[in-house]
């Protein structure tokens, strides 16, 4: 029978008394569960009024107990000479009456199925899972992150006035509603009978016909949850990661949203902030000393040590930064206990600020997309110019790429601002693993790419470029090192329609099937292979040599209206002018042919942005990665699935214990045997990959702790400010 440790403030019950009693534990200060110190056969005090008035007599007087010894079923563990108690544990008063454990006040720890004392007999092994979302970009139901785009308003930034809305808190870096532990979702999940019938029954009848009109925020499970866990992957995101790293039930989620216009060494210091207050609040582990002193007695001790409660941290996109602060933050809290050294892994999805843009790349990026590409004016300025008239939103992609505000200019990316903070860069980046698609370049997440110098799932070599596809008007206008280094595919377009001069580069390691689960809804008969994996659609490729056509026909024609009319033409004419019925025919077939490119540049920005969001939806897809080796020489060896390559190359880094297959895993953490593998593994393979604390342990770190979890506003002056943006350029204000 499974029983559990009694802790301090646990309910008793006395036969002869009136109401419960709670009882007080003062004979150690050693061992606790969950922050609550655990009691002994010595503890026999309770909070007054003890058991209120005692039934033994007839005038029914104050209850005044004599407690007299614990009697404690079953074998025996404990501190020294003095036995746990049991919540089957019961003692008899002196006055009569027998007092029994009603609440333990704890459902954390507890002895096996079987009648074995084994958390007091060895450690148990159980990993911990922080999942940190990028930018919640539904507009319905992120409003005000909405605004603060199309006004400007950039919450990084002090005194910026945005609104928070479903972004994290820029006010209280550790604010409780940014992060979902566990214990919150299973608090949820525990629910009374009428709160049930109301969720169940009302509420379903009721209320969700009329929500998707009139809900305008997420419910914490669809935010946190529900980010990791879509019918794309069948619900299952966030448990091939807990299963595969022992967290199974230690799942616990960070709001890594941040807004438009968000730095990620911004969203690394706040994260840090998270991830240390996270520790301080959830990790329960004890500080070494305790550890050491308790573990020849207590061998059990040693399961709130964090060699036996190691800490995964995936982060995707605008959350890639913030996850990186998070296992920077839990590593410092780890040293600030007197570890010198704790596990970690960490894996980054869909990498937002990989590293900086600025200076020449930034300029050259500018010019491709403004004067070549001459994406900035694809909207129709019909309200007049957006500083004047505050009005017109519809052009908001083109400030993007206004070098009035540099939304997309950052003098610190994710590799620059860890190198700058971090002890020991080359061993907290051994920690890690990352995937991001080569085409997940869209405009809205510039840049995305690869972290410097952490391994890829993805490309091996690692891709931090900037375009996923590119245009060129001729063969010698494409850099030699395209195909003799990065192995990308050129396109000639002449073989794809008759008449076409120009040319398309894609490169290797790129989404390029896409499959439609929405789809499903509207087909009457999907096949079996479609419910399982969706209905396929509109190849990446496809759609780029599509674009990469209507380039060219613009090109050629602008190249030819320029040479007949000798008189430049220019979107902003055809923007400005409602007139347009009177221009020349000429200039109305340039017009037209630039207006094709826009209609294929938005499907093409859709596909970057399937691929910037398929490494969480599709992570566990079995046909995504099908056709991988069509565009690359792949040596990571398997193309099953997104999860499969992300497995693989952190083999040999991740801090985990093996797991079988089809195994109860509830049942399996209470198994004797397991825990004398676990053990074994523990103090023999696994110490090698073990992090040094010192890594986290240095001054800068030490301020933002300081800064954003304890107050100190004098570190706040020493955390890094990203440069403010300004049109005159990148003046710094620090």
């Amino acid at each position: 029978m499974q029983r559990f440790y009694v802790v301090e403030k646990a309910k008793l019950q006395c036969t002869f008394g009136t109401s419960l009693g709670k009882l007080v534990v003062t004979s150690q200060r050693k061992l606790e569960i969950k922050g609550k110190l655990q009691a002994t056969q010595k503890d026999k005090q309770l909070e007054p009024p003890f058991f209120g008035s005692c039934t033994c007599k007839s005038s029914n007087p104050p209850c005044s107990p004599a407690l007299q010894e614990w009697q404690v079923p079953g074998r025996k563990a404990g501190i020294e000479t003095d036995a746990f108690i049991m919540d089957d544990s019961s003692i008899q008063c002196g006055q009569g009456g027998i007092v029994t454990v009603v609440d333990a006040n704890q459902d954390l720890v507890s002895t096996g199925e079987e009648e074995f004392e084994l958390d007091k007999i060895l450690p148990k092994f159980e990993g911990e899972i922080i999942f940190v979302n990028g930018y919640l970009s539904n507009p319905k139901m992120n409003t005000e992150s909405h605004y603060n785009a199309l006004m400007g308003k950039n919450p990084d930034e002090p005194d910026s006035g945005a609104l928070t809305g479903e972004n994290t808190n820029e006010h209280d870096r550790t604010h409780a509603d940014d992060v979902y532990t566990a214990d919150k979702h299973n608090h949820r999940t525990k629910r009374d009978k009428w709160q049930k019938l109301w969720e169940d029954e009302i509420k379903t009848r009721l209320w969700q016909p009329l929500s998707p009109l009139i809900r305008f925020s997420y419910t914490p499970e669809e935010k946190f949850q529900g980010y990791w866990n879509t019918k794309t992957n069948k619900m299952k995101g966030t448990e091939l990661y807990a299963k595969h790293f022992n967290a199974i039930g230690n799942e616990h989620f960070i709001n890594g949203s941040h807004g438009l216009g968000s730095n990620a060494a911004h969203r690394i210091d706040h994260g840090i902030a998270q991830g240390y207050s996270w520790a301080k609040k959830t990790w329960n582990i004890k500080a070494f000393e305790q550890i050491e002193e308790g573990k020849g007695e207590n061998p059990y001790i040693e399961t709130f040590s964090p060699a036996y409660k190691p800490v995964t941290v995936v982060g995707h996109s605008q959350g890639a930064a913030m996850a990186a602060g998070v296992a920077i933050g839990i590593l410092k809290y780890a040293a600030d206990m007197g570890y010198k050294k704790a596990p970690l892994n960490i894996i980054f999805l869909g990498v937002h600020q990989p590293k900086n843009l600025t200076g020449n790349e930034y300029e050259q990026l500018y010019n491709y997309k403004t004067k070549y590409l001459e994406v900035n004016n694809f909207y129709l300025k019909l309200l007049g110019e957006k500083e004047k008239t505050g009005r017109e939103y519809l052009n908001s992609i083109s400030d993007l790429f206004n070098p009035k505000y540099h939304k997309l200019k950052n003098e610190r990316g994710i590799y620059e601002h860890l190198k700058k903070i971090v002890g020991n860069w080359p061993a907290f980046k051994d920690r890690c693993v990352q995937f991001t698609f080569a085409n997940d370049r869209g405009d809205l997440v510039l840049r995305d790419g690869d972290i410097p110098g952490i391994d890829s799932a993805c490309d091996p070599k690692g891709d931090t470029t900037l375009y996923s596809v590119e245009f060129f008007s001729k063969r010698i206008q494409i850099p030699s090192k395209y195909e003799t280094d990065q192995d990308k595919l050129v396109v000639d377009l002449s073989n794809e329609e008759s008449g076409i001069e120009g040319f398309i580069v894609i490169p290797p390691y790129i989404a390029n099937r896409r499959f439609d689960f929405d789809a499903l809804e509207k087909k009457d008969n999907p096949s079996r292979e479609e419910k399982e994996n969706g209905v396929e659609w509109g190849d990446y490729k496809s759609v780029c040599i599509q674009w990469g056509i209507a380039m060219a026909k613009y090109k050629k024609l602008k190249k030819e209206y320029v040479k007949m009319a000798e008189d430049n033409w220019h979107v902003p004419d055809y923007n400005r002018d409602t007139n347009i019925l009177f221009k020349n025919l000429a200039h109305l077939k340039v017009d037209w042919e630039y207006i094709q490119t826009a209609r294929w540049y938005a499907p093409m920005q859709a596909a970057d942005l399937y691929a910037h969001f398929s490494p969480v939806g599709l992570i566990n897809h079995k046909k995504i990665l099908s056709d991988f080796v069509n565009y690359c020489d792949d040596n990571v060896g398997t193309t099953e699935s997104i999860w499969e390559r992300i497995k693989k190359v952190g083999n040999n880094k991740f801090y985990r214990i093996a797991i079988a297959e089809n195994v109860d895993l509830k049942k399996d953490k209470d198994n004797l045997n397991k825990r004398i593998d676990d053990k074994a593994e523990v103090e023999r393979k696994l110490k090698i990959k073990l992090i040094d604390t010192s890594i986290a342990d240095t001054q800068y770190i030490k301020n933002v702790v300081d800064a954003f979890v304890k107050g100190n506003k004098a570190a706040l002056e020493k955390v890094y400010k990203e440069p403010l943006k300004l049109n005159v350029g990148m003046k710094v204000i620090t």
